[in-house]
């Protein structure tokens, strides 16, 4: 029977990959919680194409990306009512300074949960009520901080004067009566949690993303039974990305796919795949060292990776100090020259100053930018000759692998790769007609440059006969799929099987 003290709504994450945004509504203990926070792609690309961007919180309810809190009770005080959208960088940081932000209206939100630093679970934040605690890994926070910095904020991409409130494996998070256990799965970043959730009348699983295919695949195995430890599970909320198909690899069998790939290439290596994408990276560094290559990434990168080397316990390879990689000093000849002619943020002046270039230009408000310097001294004090141009890569074009930024058809265009090169593709293929379009260009400009395409890749995500398992194994009550745009066919896959499907509705809640 329902109870219906408990109620957990779905604001996100319904029939589509990503935006997960799920409330526990806990009358019992006079809680309302919301599961992760997350920018919802597959909305705002209906609407919008880069420079076009979403230009207030009206715009983005209007188009459901978000929910309405005007029209929900549950919800009044969710978003922020102050101009903190609206305002620069500089503005900000001097907020931050003086702590002196104005007071908020009080929300019958008492907390938000991220499961991991991937922007569809967590970049919606930037809405929110200031007052209301956002509860996120020490080492997501540490994400987290550098985006602030090096990202220009934006309605939708300001995580300035937050309430944060970190975690790490093994603590329980309090929020009044109910308790959260974040769980550590493995999935393609790490620092990525799954939470169990003791509520008033019975116990919500909500595995985040995850996998048992990954690099650290005993992570999961962990959670799985740190669930069973905990039954009856009344409602598991899984996602369920890949439910309908899913290449059967894993990352021991990518390692070897790319040593093949690179040992067989006589010059340049472009390793394209998301700078969130640690093991991506991690296989690509561990691949380049073995065969005597050195790894190329851009300025931007390396400090996304570099965040995770001061994450207390986490093994990765150090950004600034490891000799291995290099950082890319774009439109330069010589890097040992002083950085001028470009139009340089307060960030990248700080930055390239820390990894021993000269730079001309001074730093606005130098005193503002002291919490972005102490974390890049965590990092590290770089070796030098860490900077490295597109001249000097090119001219020893066999003994680097290249990640290119976001932009890869200019990165192309700036590096202009010779024959002989090889392109490697790192993440999922286009599953849309923009992002189609945009793969195309991309092929025809390595064919102008005689430039073969490889796709090596394993997603981030459960494999769908590793989620059927998963889910037989725990015998929830009922499970929930979310992050699919299949959720139909979740509920077929389980038909005979003894596992109650019970299927979202956006704006909708069940009973626990």
């Amino acid at each position: 029977m329902a109870n219906p003290n408990v109620k957990i709504w779905f604001f996100g994450g319904v029939n589509e990959i990503g935006g997960t945004k799920i409330l526990i509504e806990d009358l019992g203990y006079d809680v309302c919680v919301f599961l992760d926070f997350g920018k919802s792609f597959s909305v705002e690309k209906q609407y919008y194409s880069y420079p076009n961007i979403p230009r207030s919180l009206d715009e983005l309810i209007r188009i459901n990306a978000t929910p309405d809190a005007s029209k929900m009770p549950v919800l009044q005080g969710l978003y922020t009512q102050s101009e903190i959208t609206k305002l620069s960088q500089q503005k900000l940081l001097e907020l931050e300074k003086s702590n002196q932000f104005k007071e908020e209206q009080e929300s019958n939100i008492d907390a938000i949960v991220i499961s991991h630093a991937h922007s569809d679970h967590y970049q919606y934040i930037s809405l929110i009520n200031r007052n209301i605690p956002i509860h996120i890994s020490e080492c997501g926070y540490n994400i987290l901080k550098i985006r602030k910095w090096i990202e220009r904020p934006s309605l939708t991409n300001n995580l300035f004067l937050l309430n944060v409130h970190t975690f790490k494996t093994g603590q329980s998070i309090h929020v009044g009566s109910l308790k959260i256990e974040p769980v550590h799965v493995d999935h393609s970043i790490p620092a990525s949690y799954g939470f169990i959730i003791h509520t008033s009348g019975g116990t919500v699983v909500y595995t985040g993303d995850f996998r048992f295919h990954g690099h650290n695949p005993f992570l999961t195995y962990q959670f799985h039974d740190k669930i069973l430890e905990n039954e009856p599970i009344d409602v598991l909320l899984t996602e369920a990305t890949h439910v309908t198909k899913s290449i059967l690899s894993n990352e021991d069998e990518i390692g070897r796919k790319l040593q093949q790939a690179i040992s067989a290439t006589e010059r340049l290596v472009i390793a394209d795949f998301s700078d969130t994408d640690f093991d991506r990276f991690r296989s690509y560094y561990n691949t380049a060292k073995e065969l005597g290559r050195s790894l190329v990434v851009t300025l931007r990168q390396s400090l996304i990776l570099g965040a995770l080397n001061i994450c207390e316990g986490l093994a990765t390879p150090n950004i600034l100090k490891d000799e291995t990689i290099k950082i890319l000093i774009p439109k330069r000849e010589d890097p040992t020259k002083p950085v001028t002619g470009e139009r340089l943020s307060s960030w990248q002046k700080i930055y390239y100053q820390h990894l021993g270039a000269e730079v001309k230009g001074s730093v606005q408000s130098e005193d503002l930018w002291m919490p972005f310097k102490e974390m890049l001294a965590k990092m590290g004090t770089p070796p030098e000759e860490k900077l490295i141009s597109h001249a000097q890569m090119l001219n020893k074009s066999r003994e680097y692998v290249l990640c290119p930024s976001f932009n890869t058809i200019g990165d192309l265009q700036q590096v202009k790769p010779a024959a002989g090169s090889v392109y490697i593709l790192s993440t999922s293929e286009p599953f849309d007609e923009e992002r189609e379009i945009q793969f195309e260009k991309l092929l025809n400009w390595l064919e102008l440059y005689g430039i073969p395409m490889l796709h090596v890749h394993v997603s981030g995500h459960v494999q769908p006969l590793d989620l059927k398992t998963f889910v037989v194994d725990v015998n929830p009550k009922r499970a929930v799929p979310i992050h699919t745009e299949k959720s139909e066919f979740f509920k077929t896959l389980f038909t005979g099987l003894g596992i109650n499907v019970e299927l979202p509705r956006l704006g909708s809640f069940i009973e626990l």
